[in-house]
Order: structure tokens, then C-alpha cells, then sequence
């Protein structure tokens, strides 16, 4: 779905609608071209996932620890915030290279395309585009990260 989805909007006469789209993928590329992107797509979703929770699970009782409980949503919120940079840092090359993979045209590997842009860009090749990421993926997990925090002290998940 996400090589379907970054294909139909990095070219937008690919397909008008995601039957037409997975028809023309598997009609151009067969059953592998399904699973372009997959490698790329465990780069960044890993990352994101576990410095994503292991990052809040780690700051928010450390900052509750040093608060007053009246701030405590502050601490949350906080912990979230920085969750969400320290995620968004971790996955950004593999973001980077899911899109470049879903959006190329070529049979390239994905250590291909990889050095390709270090060779060219250098390590900060992997990070373009990292301000709009910020702005997008940080407000979700954020988001996402108190409203966690909520529901796990709702059902008595908390162990602090």
C-alpha cells in the first residue's frame, strides 16, 4: 500500500483510484513489485517504533520524578514532544529511502539508491525534508504518546 501510495502521488497519472493502481503495479513490476520498498519500510518504521515508546517510557516518569504532580501534564506532554524529535531523527533515512525506492522507476537495490545519495549528498542526504517530517510526524506522536500516557493510567497500566 505505502509503494502504491507514494507512486500515485509522485506521478499522478499513475492510477485514479487503488484497484486501477495495484492492477497497473502488479501489471508493470508481478507479485515482487508488490513488496517494493519493504527493506526501506523496516528501516524506518523500527526505528520509528522503538525510540518512538521506549523514549517516552524512559522521560516521562524521569520528568514526573522531578515535577510537582500538578505539573504532571506538562511532564507528559514534554516527554512526548521530545519522543516525537527523537523518533522523527531515527526513521528520517529510512522515510527518506522508502520514498526515493517507491518513487524511482528503476530496478535499483536499495544499498544502490543508498549509496547513490550518500555519494551525492553525503549524510545529509537522508535528512531531506526533515522540517516538514517535524512538523507532521511530531504532532501526531505527540499526540498519540499523551494520549497513551491517558489511557494506560485509565486501565491502571502505569508502573510509576
Amino acid at each position: 500500500m505505502e509503494a502504491l501510495r507514494i507512486r500515485m502521488v509522485s506521478e499522478l497519472d499513475y492510477a485514479d483510484n487503488m484497484k486501477e493502481g495495484m492492477g497497473r503495479m502488479f501489471k508493470e513490476s508481478g507479485f515482487r513489485g508488490l513488496f517494493r520498498g519493504l527493506n526501506a519500510m523496516m528501516a524506518k518504521q523500527i526505528p520509528y517504533t522503538i525510540v518512538k515508546q521506549v523514549s517516552f517510557d524512559v522521560l516521562a516518569p524521569l520528568s514526573l520524578s522531578v515535577l510537582r504532580p500538578e505539573l504532571a501534564i506538562y511532564a507528559v506532554i514534554g516527554s512526548a514532544f521530545v519522543s516525537s524529535v527523537l523518533s522523527t531523527l531515527s526513521s528520517h533515512p529510512g522515510d527518506m529511502l522508502l520514498s526515493v525506492v517507491n518513487s524511482s522507476k528503476s530496478k535499483r537495490q536499495l544499498r544502490t539508491l543508498a549509496r547513490e545519495i550518500l555519494e551525492r549528498d553525503g549524510v545529509k542526504g537522508f535528512f531531506t525534508g526533515l522540517n516538514a517530517r517535524f512538523l507532521h510526524v511530531g504532532l501526531i506522536v505527540t499526540v498519540q504518546l499523551v494520549a497513551y500516557d491517558f489511557f494506560r493510567k485509565c486501565f491502571g497500566l502505569v508502573v510509576v
